[in-house]
This record gives structure tokens, sequence and C-alpha cells, in this order.
């Protein structure tokens, strides 16, 4: 006689796939089993010259932090100011959007200790403003950038596929500095480092 097994994850499930296949498949569940404080997110930004929308996204859920409006300045057709000045109006608004996007972007992204809390930043969009806002993102930021590319699209998930051989290439450069930063303590710092299980359980119960 077979089991049946009744598996409640600690958070509900937010989406719904459909697989037909010869197999269970239990990615979402183990991936619901992970602590909400240490599901990684990996903020999204998809900007225009009218509107940005900022997302936080991860394997489970997807976050809108914030639509940020933004304005331009009309093509100039005839009558009125010159081509030359609209042209300059336009440039300058332009600048003062990508000024103000950055500055929502980072007000969600950085804590009080001017920390990134998200693991990656993909930035989409059209006429060249993601790399105007990618560039000008405030220096704690600057290193979380995966990339910025042209995007004409609305959806998070439809960027991050887009982006997803970059993204691949930034977790692996990440973990290899992190490998590389064990590997300088090892060499620099050997006392702070502990073997076996039980060793590691005993010096952390002793503070």
């Amino acid at each position: 006689m077979g089991s049946a097994f009744s598996l409640v994850p600690d958070r509900p499930i937010r989406r719904g796939n459909y697989l037909c296949d010869k197999q269970f498949h239990l990615d979402e569940l183990r991936a619901l089993q992970i602590a909400e404080e240490e599901e990684e997110f990996v903020a999204v930004a998809i900007v225009n010259g009218r509107e940005t929308s900022l997302f936080k996204v991860s394997n489970l859920q997807q976050i809108l932090l914030e639509k940020i409006g933004t304005t331009t300045q009309k093509n100039h057709k005839k009558g009125g100011m010159s081509q030359a000045r609209v042209g300059r109006l336009r440039q300058n608004k332009a600048q003062h959007n990508a000024t103000y996007v950055v500055e929502r972007i980072a007000h969600h992204l950085l804590d009080e200790q001017q920390r990134c809390v998200v693991a990656g930043v993909v930035i989409g969009g059209a006429a060249g403003f993601h790399d105007k806002v990618a560039t000008t993102l405030p220096d704690a930021l600057q290193p979380f950038v995966i990339c910025s590319v042209a995007f004409s699209g609305s959806h998070a998930p439809d960027l991050l596929e887009q982006c997803a051989q970059q993204i691949t290439q930034y977790k692996l450069t990440r973990e290899r500095n992190l490998l590389q930063e064990l590997t300088t303590l090892m060499e620099t710092e050997p006392e702070l480092l502990d073997y076996g299980f039980d060793n590691i359980m005993r010096n952390m119960s002793h503070g």
C-alpha cells in the first residue's frame, strides 16, 4: 500500500506551475522552507521617460516597491520656442528625471548604514535612460548592478529572462570572490578558523 504525505509550507504559494512530467517537482516547496529573512531578492527597475517601476523579485514572489512618475518636454513642432531651446529643456528634464529616479531607487535599496539590501540590481529601459540611471546610482549600489539593457516591455520576469546570462555570470563572480576572501583569510589569519562540527558548535556556544 502506498503512503500519503501532507506538506504545509511555512509561507503561502503565490504562483502556479503546470508541469506534465513523470515525477513530482518539489522545487517550489523546497524554496518555501527557506526562512523569509534568508530569501534572496534581486531589484528590477524598468525605466523610461514617463514612469519607472521598481520591483523586488525572488524565486517565490514579486513585490512592487514603487511606481515613479516622470515627464519629459514634448517635441517642438512649430511656433513658440526654438527647437534648440526645446532640446535643451528636454535634456535638462531628462537629467532631472534620472536624478529623481536614482534617489527613489537608493531610498528602497539602501539601509540606514548605506548597505544594499538586495543581491543585485537589473535595470532595463529605452532611449539610453537606463544607462543614465545605472551610471548615476550611489557608489554603495554600483557593485550590485548586474546589467543595464535596452528593454521595451513592462514585466519584471521578462526583463530577468532577457538578462539570464548576465545574472548567472554575476552569481558565479560573486561566489568566486567569496571563495577568494576565504582563501585570503585562511592564509593571513589561520587562528580564526576552526574545523569539525563538534568544535564549531562548542565555540559558538561559548560565544
